[in-house]
């Protein structure tokens, strides 16, 4: 005789959990990097305002950092609890070590942009091309 199984013992039921987890993940991820979009809606598209609001990118490198540790967490665990207040731990915990690597990507990141914005409106545009290149060289 089978003895029947749970309903929580199901392959899909822990598939589902674990896609409702990772969807949270996703959602806490947004709202962690909430600042970012939000004076986009306020501001022209220029320059000098990109340049502005350049340091608010830097807190995606602790959210995608917690944001992977989270993943990693529920991915491995079997029995996940808290999973908001173990992102946002992670999040505090990561900030600094994400910040020293994502600080030179997104300032290289924005000189890119800067230049190819300024590039658009130059009429030679060759010596835009050269800094850019330049800049990925280095």
């Amino acid at each position: 005789m089978n003895p029947k199984k749970d309903v929580t013992e199901s392959v899909y039921y822990k598939l589902a959990g674990q896609i409702g987890h990772i969807i949270f993940l996703q959602l806490m991820f947004v709202i962690s990097i909430f600042p970012i979009p939000l004076p986009f809606l306020f501001v022209k598209y220029e320059i000098g305002n990109f340049i502005f609001m350049t340091p608010l990118f830097f807190l995606v490198a602790p959210a995608l950092a917690a944001l992977s540790s989270a993943t990693l967490y529920v991915l491995e665990s079997e029995d996940v609890k808290h999973l908001g207040i173990y992102f946002w731990k992670q999040y505090r915990k990561l900030f600094l070590d994400a910040l020293k690597i994502g600080i030179p990507v997104i300032l290289a990141a924005s000189i890119i942009l800067i230049d190819i914005a300024s590039m658009q409106k130059s009429s030679t545009p060759i010596f835009s091309w050269f800094f850019i290149l330049l800049l990925l060289v280095l």
